[in-house]
C-alpha cells in the first residue's frame, strides 16, 4: 500500500473533479472560453493558473485531514492498554445493538445493500481478526538459532475510495483492528445513512475511551 502518495492522488482527483464543475459555472471562465482570439500562450498561462488554484485548494482542505489522521494514528499505536481493541469493539457492539431500529430504518430509507445482521457479522469478523494483531508467525528456523518471524503491524495512513456500503463499514471497523488511520472518500456520501451512523458510533466510542476519533 502506498500510504501518502496514493492517498494524496485520490484526494487530488476528487477535488479536481469538484473544482471543474465550479469552473464550468464561473462566468469569467465562460467568457474566456468564448473568446476565439486568445493565442496559445495565453491559454497555457491560464491552464497553469488554474492548476495553481487547484493545488492551493487541495492543500487547504486535504492537508489538515491528513495531519489529523497522522496524529490519531500515533496516539493509537502508543496506547499501552493491550485490551483497547476489544474494549472498543465491545462498546461499539453495544451501541449498534441499542440503535438497531434506527439502523434498520436508515437501511430501508436509503435502500442500502446491507442488512443489520451483516453489519454485526462484519464487526464480529474484525474482532476475531484482532486476535492476530502482533502475533508472531514463525516462518523459518536457522541452524545457528536465529528465527525469522512475521508480525501484523500498522503502516500509518490508508486512503480508501469506495461507494460500496459493505466496504465502507468494514474499513471503519478495520481501523480499530489494524490501528491504521483510514480516510474514506465516498462519491455518494449522505449525512443520513447507515454507514455514517456506524461511523458516528465508532467515533463516540473512541472518544469515550479517550482515543483520537480522527483515526477514521
Amino acid at each position: 500500500i502506498e500510504i501518502k502518495n496514493n492517498l494524496w492522488n485520490k484526494i487530488k482527483k476528487k477535488l479536481e473533479k469538484i473544482l471543474n464543475i465550479f469552473r464550468k459555472n464561473n462566468a469569467s471562465i465562460k467568457q474566456y472560453k468564448e473568446n476565439e482570439y486568445e493565442n496559445n500562450d495565453n491559454s497555457e498561462v491560464s491552464d497553469q493558473n488554474n492548476k495553481l488554484v487547484i493545488t492551493s485548494k487541495i492543500e487547504k482542505y486535504a492537508n489538515p485531514i491528513i495531519k489529523k489522521a497522522q496524529i490519531a494514528h500515533k496516539s493509537y499505536i502508543l496506547n499501552c492498554n493491550p485490551d483497547i481493541g476489544n474494549d472498543l469493539y465491545n462498546l461499539v457492539k453495544q451501541r449498534i445493538i441499542a440503535n438497531e431500529d434506527t439502523i434498520k430504518a436508515l437501511i430501508k430509507i436509503n435502500d442500502s445493500s446491507i442488512t443489520f445482521l451483516q453489519i454485526l457479522e462484519l464487526l464480529n469478523h474484525e474482532q476475531d481478526t484482532l486476535k492476530q494483531y502482533k502475533k508472531a508467525k514463525t516462518t523459518k528456523k536457522i541452524d545457528n538459532g536465529f528465527i525469522f518471524s512475521q508480525y501484523q503491524i500498522p503502516v500509518g495512513i490508508i486512503g480508501i475510495v469506495t461507494d460500496n456500503v459493505n466496504e465502507i463499514i468494514k474499513n471503519i471497523f478495520k481501523a480499530i483492528t489494524t490501528r491504521n488511520s483510514i480516510i474514506i472518500i465516498q462519491d455518494n456520501y449522505k449525512e443520513h445513512s447507515v454507514e455514517n451512523l456506524v461511523l458516528l458510533i465508532v467515533r463516540e466510542a473512541l472518544k469515550k475511551l479517550e482515543l483520537d476519533e480522527n483515526i477514521i
